[in-house]
């Protein structure tokens, strides 16, 4: 992406914000004559989310957020219609506005796909059967059944299930579809954070079994969450999963400012830096992060790998942010780690 469409993007959002405002209002489109500010801050929304893909010249990142809006609109009552006529009146205000436009038509091109929702299912469709064990503790996770969701998965690993296959196959599709039901309206974020909190809980309550016939390797990691901390899950699993494969790995959660990162490397020697990152508004700071990282000669060694949902809508991002590679769960984490270190 050209650096002066996207400062032009930049310069003129707010004349393009008028003109789909005028716009909508004219044609009564996404109740904008009701709730004026909400939809304002939607088309901002919009419109920061395009900025950003654009500055990491990367189209799938924008349809990946517009597939998530038009999702949360339309259970919000909200006619998908309705959404991609937003989008088209957006595309003509930037046309309007700022040069080159022919350089977005992949990004709105790819988006419109978002536009073509299948109906909307009911929790019960959505969830995986109740005689499963994942169908069983996401069920106890929304009905707020702590106590219910500890003893299920307790039980499971006294009967022989192992730690991986509860982080692989319960807790991290669990999480993802308690995401998805907030998402959906389905449920609230009070028990979007409940459910977080829970399994958080129980794999506390798992950790010291982790170490149960583990044979050091010799190489340690350091696992870090880009974000706010309701968001460290997913590399605290992967942090634990290097822990299971022999590695000595630590576990910061999230918000370490960047020279508090590099502290850290200083003190532990690490070899691995692992960062995870949910949101796309994070990746700025975990390139920033990187980048200050990268212009050290005394981390030269230090391997750094990056995941979370944009790296997996992007495979080829981790390019662009500067790392060494990426992996779509912990599983292929620990895999592209021990071909780095040379580990069988």
């Amino acid at each position: 992406m050209h650096n002066h469409t996207i400062e032009q993007l930049k310069s003129k959002k707010q004349a393009i914000v008028k003109f789909v405002m005028d716009k909508s209002s004219g044609k009564k489109i996404g109740k904008v004559d009701l709730a004026p500010d909400l939809f304002e801050r939607d088309v901002n929304y919009i419109l920061d989310y395009l900025i950003q893909s654009a500055e990491f010249n990367s189209p799938l990142l924008f349809a990946d957020f517009t597939a998530w809006l038009t999702d949360l609109l339309v259970n919000l009552k909200i006619e998908p219609d309705h959404v991609r006529l937003s989008y088209d009146f957006i595309r003509e205000g930037i046309e309007n506005h700022i040069d080159h436009t022919g350089i977005l038509e992949e990004y709105f091109e790819l988006s419109r796909e978002a536009f073509n929702l299948p109906p909307i299912l009911d929790m019960e469709t959505m969830l995986a059967p109740e005689n499963d064990l994942q169908g069983k503790y996401i069920r106890h996770l929304v009905n707020g059944d702590r106590h219910l969701a500890r003893n299920l998965i307790m039980d499971a690993f006294h009967s022989g299930k192992k730690i991986k296959d509860i982080y692989m196959n319960v807790f991290a599709p669990a999480q993802r579809m308690i995401g998805y039901l907030w998402q959906t309206n389905k449920i609230s974020v009070a028990q979007e954070h409940y459910a977080t909190a829970v399994t958080q809980l129980i794999m506390s309550e798992l950790y010291p079994h982790i170490f149960h016939d583990t044979q050091f390797n010799g190489l340690k990691m350091a696992g870090v969450a880009i974000g706010s901390e309701l968001h460290e899950l997913a590399i605290r699993m992967v942090t634990d999963f290097f822990e299971m494969d022999g590695w000595d790995s630590y576990f910061y959660g999230a918000n370490m400012p960047v020279q508090s990162i590099m502290k850290t490397l200083d003190q532990g020697k690490f070899d691995l830096l692992a960062l995870s990152v949910t949101m796309m508004v994070h990746l700025n700071e975990m390139k920033k992060i990187i980048t200050e990282i990268r212009r050290q000669e005394r981390f030269k060694t230090v391997k750094i790998l990056v995941g979370g949902n944009p790296l997996n809508v992007d495979p080829n991002l981790w390019k662009t942010l500067g790392a060494d590679g990426t992996a779509k769960n912990a599983d292929l984490a620990i895999n592209v780690a021990n071909t780095w270190f040379n580990i069988s």
